[in-house]
């Protein structure tokens, strides 16, 4: 159907292509996501215990949130890995929580299993994950996940700000915002939510 999504096994070749693909898809939801919350937009994909940054557009103010493409955190510190992860069973939560564990970064970092099962449940009621200053102090990030064409997360798309520009009583409209350009970005990669909307939307 001429769909390109990453999660697949195949040659080495084709997989960087459709990688490739993927990011190029990313793009320009990514400047119109940028422009409209001036701050930094991400694309970012789960990887074991960690969520990679694998694109970026930066903010255009002088002082700016930016965690480099190439650039991991843990996911429970991570809006779109919360985003990602909100997604599945919570059994398959639980396992990876005792897997990976817990890895705080900030006073404001999960640290307990029932608080993220608390977290995860606001994250699927809303449809958008938030990292409030978990992973760094003074930042805050507004994520929402990206389905491929088989209903599964393949990563999420986030905007990173300062949190004297991003207050908590703005977080609600802007999450709106990262929540719908994600399920349009969902639509051009061939892909759908699962059948009665998914955990996440």
């Amino acid at each position: 159907n001429g769909s390109v999504f990453p999660g697949f096994s195949g040659p080495v070749g084709i997989a960087f292509t459709r990688w490739q693909n993927f990011i190029a898809a990313a793009m320009p939801f990514l400047r119109r996501l940028r422009d409209h919350s001036r701050e930094t937009a991400n694309l970012g994909i789960l990887e074991e215990g960690e969520v990679i940054t694998v694109a970026q557009v930066e903010s255009r103010e002088i002082i700016r949130a930016i965690a480099p493409p190439g650039g991991r955190a843990p996911v429970l510190n991570s809006g779109m890995g919360k985003a990602i992860l909100a997604t599945w069973p919570d059994e398959a939560i639980a396992e990876f929580i005792e897997r990976h564990g817990l890895h705080p970064s900030t006073r404001h970092s999960l640290r307990r299993a029932e608080d993220v099962m608390l977290e995860i449940a606001t994250i699927r009621d809303r449809g958008f994950a938030v990292d409030n200053e978990e992973f760094a102090d003074g930042m805050r990030c507004i994520a929402a996940v990206i389905w491929d064409p088989f209903a599964e997360p393949i990563g999420a798309i986030s905007i990173s700000a300062l949190t004297g520009r991003l207050p908590e009583e703005g977080m609600d409209a802007m999450g709106e915002i990262v929540s719908q350009l994600a399920k349009e970005l969902t639509l051009v990669m061939g892909g759908q939510p699962p059948a009665g909307g998914g955990a996440n939307h």
